[in-house]
């Protein structure tokens, strides 16, 4: 069955152990009931799950927001480098006119 398991790239769950007070205990035990769960672990399952899930999105944009900052600066640079070319031709252009005057 382990080995079914494996070809077929299904991960196994592992049990671990996470201590927590008295207190956090009930109110996870209050929530897990209150949201319909069957038991804390699989409310604590979903929670974590939702963390992770949270955690990396923050992540993410956290790199999209670096990403737009860094290619600000290159559209500003391919800007200035356009306008630089758009002036050229237009003072070549006005040169032009008034030598045609």
């Amino acid at each position: 069955m382990n080995a079914a398991r494996k070809a077929l790239g299904e991960k196994r769950d592992k049990q671990r152990v996470f201590r927590v007070n008295e207190d956090e205990y009930e109110e996870i035990s209050t929530l897990a009931k209150f949201y319909g769960y069957g038991n804390p672990t699989e409310f604590i399952r979903r929670a974590m799950r939702q963390s992770l899930d949270l955690l990396h999105t923050m992540e993410t944009r956290e790199k999209m927001r670096r990403g737009y900052e860094e290619m600000a600066g290159i559209n500003l640079e391919w800007s200035r480098v356009g306008l630089s070319a758009d002036t050229k031709i237009l003072d070549k252009y006005e040169d032009n006119l008034s030598e045609c005057e």
